[in-house]
């Protein structure tokens, strides 16, 4: 049998495939070097309406690889990385495959032969709840930085800087509470009880 192993790194790959070269079955590995799709750099690319993401395939020499490669193969392994963000690369690489291609998700925390083999052995599906809350992290630094970073640069001259998800929300609730602090407004209340017969 003819097995694909996609991976990030292309070092990890070329170590993969070194280790799986003995095996009964024949196993080809290839990088899908990090991403292969994301969200549009030139406008927010978000739905607001449904509240979706909008990507686009960034790495098309990878994209064309794996999809030139897994037509020569039985079935294709997805062994991006644990995380949330590997399970989003294997989202992916799994939406660029043919549609009646056989394919798993495979995981494993070290690489070593023992741990690939138990990680072959051990296939599963996409785990989803990983990819969406890789999605949401994604819209979060667009909705908090796609705006914001700008500002940095400009007002710091570097344009590396980033405006953070977490920090940036933060910062406004402290900036907000400092101010009712600083510029009281109080408000007259009342309480009324009333004992009814």
């Amino acid at each position: 049998m003819k097995i694909l192993i996609v991976v990030e790194s292309n070092a990890k790959a070329k170590k993969i495939q070194e280790f799986l070269k003995d095996q009964e079955n024949q196993y080809i590995c290839i990088a899908s070097y990090g991403h292969i799709e994301d969200l549009k750099k030139s406008e927010m690319s978000i739905d607001f309406q449904n509240w979706t993401a909008i990507y686009e395939f960034t790495n098309q020499k990878a994209i064309n690889n794996i999809k030139k490669l897994s037509k020569t193969v039985d079935v294709t392994y997805i062994a991006s990385d644990p995380d949330n963000e590997g399970s989003k690369i294997a989202d992916s690489i799994s939406k660029i495959l043919d549609k009646n291609m056989q394919r798993y998700r495979i995981t494993f925390n070290e690489v070593t032969k023992s741990a690939i083999l138990e990680a072959i052995e051990n296939k599963h599906k996409i785990d989803y709840n990983k990819v969406n809350c890789q999605i949401i992290r994604r819209l979060s630094d667009r909705l908090f930085g796609y705006k914001l970073s700008p500002l940095l640069w400009n007002y710091f001259n570097i344009n590396t800087l980033s405006a953070g998800r977490v920090q940036s929300p933060v910062l406004a609730c402290i900036v907000k509470n400092t101010n009712n602090v600083n510029n009281p407004n109080p408000e007259i209340t009342y309480k009324i009880k009333g004992d009814f017969d």
